[in-house]
């Protein structure tokens, strides 16, 4: 008996010490997990930062996309006017060139007309053919 109680004397010390490194492992490990959670939840955060981001440098590209092709279609448009101006101002200069080509022939049948009415009643000349 008196072997035991000199057993627990001696054990005590190291039981009480045990005891304290236990609870300093349990205080330490309570303190990891709650860093833990606290990491989890900054992540979740971030990822749905990131997932907005990422959504929005979509709508970015769509809109710049978007912009590009319509930039295409008025250069196009542009240059569809152009042409169709440069079209219509030479089909314009055409058309009077003729009728200057049809003034000047209806002149010039006028001016042998007259001529021939000062030369008096000679035959007729012969025409150019034009």
């Amino acid at each position: 008996d008196l072997i035991n109680r000199i057993n627990e004397l001696q054990q005590g010390p190291a039981k009480k010490k045990s005891s304290e490194e236990l609870r300093e492992t349990h205080t330490l490990w309570e303190a990891l997990h709650r860093e833990l959670d606290s990491l989890n939840g900054e992540k979740v955060h971030l990822e749905e930062v990131l997932s907005k981001k990422q959504e929005a440098l979509r709508i970015l590209q769509m809109h710049c996309q978007e912009k590009e092709s319509e930039a295409r279609r008025l250069d196009v448009k542009g240059q569809l006017e152009d042409l169709t101006g440069q079209h219509k101002d030479l089909w314009e200069f055409h058309m009077l060139e003729q009728r200057l080509a049809r003034e000047i022939r209806a002149l010039e049948r006028s001016k042998e007309q007259l001529l021939s009415e000062q030369a008096g009643p000679e035959l007729p000349r012969p025409r150019d053919e034009a």
